[in-house]
């Protein structure tokens, strides 16, 4: 598959958040059993590490730390790249946009936030200008799998939808590509759940940004 044109998902995809850490958490706390928290949790918790938080939901008996070390283990590379309740791009993003704008990609980025503040931030946390195009949503919760974003996108970079991929991390994220004729890419980072991916109709998936980049420019 060849692309002319990329749009990235905004939360998530590109930048790490506290919320991305605490739904994190929350699938890998669900995963083995335990009980799981609201991110306002995480907030309190991060700067002690999220192992005590953990903890607290364990019941005391040695299956369950062993079940608690294998999440820790899991768990440690992903919590380890949040950086204390502030956002910042995830790993390898800038160094992958930079590669594929000299690549001579088109590349755009899509918010469910509004669209003042979805500027606002990419402007923020990307200053070196790598994106053609940014948009949100024209209201702040709308976060169901709506294309019209996408679709303004197309037509404002003149891209067919059909030579552009969308990629992110989520079934809305998946299905909001599907609906609109681009093609569907799922990341993994902030462990979402592969087969999740698969069934909201991820064309392909990867783990890493470096086969991300692998994957849009094959």
């Amino acid at each position: 598959m060849s692309f002319t044109g990329i749009i990235f998902d905004l939360d998530g995809t590109l930048l790490n958040t506290i919320d991305d850490l605490a739904d994190s958490c929350n699938r890998q706390l669900e995963k083995y059993g335990f009980p799981t928290h609201p991110a306002e949790a995480y907030r309190y918790f991060v700067g002690n590490g999220v192992v005590k938080l953990v903890e607290r939901a364990l019941p005391d008996s040695r299956e369950a730390h062993s079940i608690l070390n294998t999440f820790i283990r899991d768990f440690r590379a992903d919590y380890e790249e949040h950086c204390f309740d502030k956002t910042r791009p995830y790993p390898g993003i800038s160094e992958l946009l930079e590669r594929l704008r000299r690549d001579g990609m088109i590349l755009a980025v899509l918010s469910n936030k509004p669209d003042a503040e979805t500027k606002k931030v990419v402007r923020y946390f990307f200053p070196k200008d790598q994106f053609h195009c940014a948009a949100g949503h024209k209201e702040e919760f709308d976060v169901k799998p709506d294309p019209a974003g996408v679709r303004a996108i197309l037509k404002k970079l003149d891209l067919k939808p059909e030579e552009t991929a969308f990629v992110g991390d989520t079934w809305i994220d998946m299905q909001t590509a599907a609906n609109s004729g681009c093609f569907p890419v799922g990341i993994l980072w902030g462990f979402r759940d592969r087969k999740e991916l698969e069934e909201a109709g991820a064309r392909r998936i990867a783990a890493t940004a470096e086969e991300l980049y692998s994957i849009l420019r094959s």
